[in-house]
């Protein structure tokens, strides 16, 4: 009898499933991935991580700097917060305040002597707190509501006075 040349090929059928499966998984991966490398999703996870690194070095990092970019990137939530920690570098620069980064808002308040200097920082905390920690969206507008006030109290810091 002559060998069979019959073979069971219903084997292959599994293979090939598990490299479409396989295929699939790889394309949903490289797509993910060039999500999280895409600098245009990335702009907008800009606050969170980058403002906590920022508040690490506070007196090394050019805030100005910072602030226009935030602005010109329309992100007035950063932008406000970039405000206020310019508020917080002039006092601790000043000796008004000794600045920690986990201190709050308001121990730092307790610790302005000068009572007008205390009376500008009170005002910019009220105006800060409930955008950055009510995590209210902050639009262009109300931005340029609360610029001023800022803008005036870091004049009032400044040592040009």
């Amino acid at each position: 009898k002559t060998p069979s040349l019959d073979y069971d090929w219903s084997g292959v059928k599994y293979l090939f499933y598990a490299l479409v499966v396989g295929l699939v998984l790889f394309v949903l991966y490289k797509i993910l991935s060039n999500l999280k490398a895409n600098p245009n999703i990335k702009k907008q996870d800009i606050s969170i991580e980058a403002i906590e690194e920022i508040e690490e070095k506070i007196h090394e990092i050019d805030l100005d700097q910072l602030l226009k970019e935030a602005i010109e990137q329309e992100n007035y939530h950063v932008a406000l917060r970039i405000n206020f920690l310019i508020v917080i570098k002039l006092l601790s620069e000043q000796n008004h305040i000794v600045w920690a980064k986990e201190k709050t808002n308001w121990e730092y308040y307790s610790e302005i002597k000068d009572i007008l200097k205390k009376d500008g920082f009170k005002q910019v905390i009220i105006a800060f707190e409930p955008v950055w920690y009510g995590e209210h969206v902050l639009t262009k507008e109300g931005f340029e509501k609360l610029q001023p006030l800022f803008i005036n109290y870091q004049n009032q810091l400044s040592p040009n006075e």
